[in-house]
């Protein structure tokens, strides 16, 4: 016998987190944990950027954000980096905790269903779009481990089908590693991220056939970024390595000369 998911947001406590994102003050929220997100986690993380320009520069209007999915810090770091403020799809698990429920919403985060359709989610989401904004989308769905993306779903083809929306891939390293196990203090790993350029979808609607061809596309450019990024942080090692080698060996240096 299969029982159906017990829903954790109702209708009521939806419509309530909207509220909490429309106030003036969810604003300043935002930007007082973005600058925290700066000022801490960036240098935390030794955090290299790539291509940021393609999020803050060369776009404006509505744009899907679809980053690569490892870690709960991925989302904050590439809200850290977007100079417009971006809303979030989250799993609604995140609001069963009434004070962790008004942070997120303040913070433009949204509950969204894994388990079925999730028409509210969607309607929010086409909402969000239609009004300019940013929306992040992990196009993955649930965190992935490894170096290569497996698959990813058709949601975000289907919400750039319906709103005209350009997708822009973000592949990010490094943050798979940040909660070690039985770690009480998150690891500190050198952080990478590579925005792509962005792409958009057809003009007319797509077909079943197109949204298949648009989501493998966006598969192909998240790994071509993802493998950027995890480049990044092997560079960076590698760099970080032999510069303490050479402060290590002072007499290696001076016979070189």
């Amino acid at each position: 016998m299969i029982l159906a998911s017990k829903r954790v947001v109702d209708a009521r406590a939806r419509e309530r987190i909207q509220s909490i994102y429309r106030r003036k003050s969810s604003k300043w929220v935002y930007r007082f944990i973005r600058w925290g997100i700066v000022l801490v986690l960036f240098p935390y993380f030794r955090l290299r950027c790539k291509g940021a320009e393609n999020l803050n520069l060369n776009i404006a209007g509505p744009v899907i954000v679809a980053p690569i999915h490892r870690s709960n810090f991925d989302a904050p770091l590439v809200a850290g980096i977007a100079l417009r403020p971006l809303r979030f799809l989250a799993k609604e698990q995140l609001f069963s905790n009434p004070v962790l429920a008004w942070l997120f919403a303040s913070l433009g985060s949204f509950p969204v269903r894994r388990e079925v359709t999730d028409r509210h989610a969607l309607r929010i989401s086409e909402d969000t779009l239609r009004a300019g904004k940013q929306l992040l989308v992990f196009p993955e769905g649930s965190r992935q481990s490894g170096p290569k993306v497996k698959g990813v779903f058709d949601g975000v083809g289907y919400l750039a089908s319906r709103t005209g929306a350009p997708v822009i891939p973000i592949g990010i390293a490094g943050t798979e590693k940040v909660m070690r196990s039985g770690g009480r203090l998150p690891a500190r790993p050198t952080v990478a991220i590579v925005v792509g350029n962005p792409f958009y979808p057809p003009k007319d609607r797509m077909s079943k056939f197109e949204l298949k061809q648009f989501s493998d596309t966006l598969h192909q450019r998240l790994q071509v970024v993802f493998d950027e990024a995890q480049q990044l942080t092997e560079d960076f090692l590698n760099d970080d390595l032999r510069t303490r080698g050479s402060a290590q060996n002072p007499s290696n240096s001076r016979r070189r000369r």
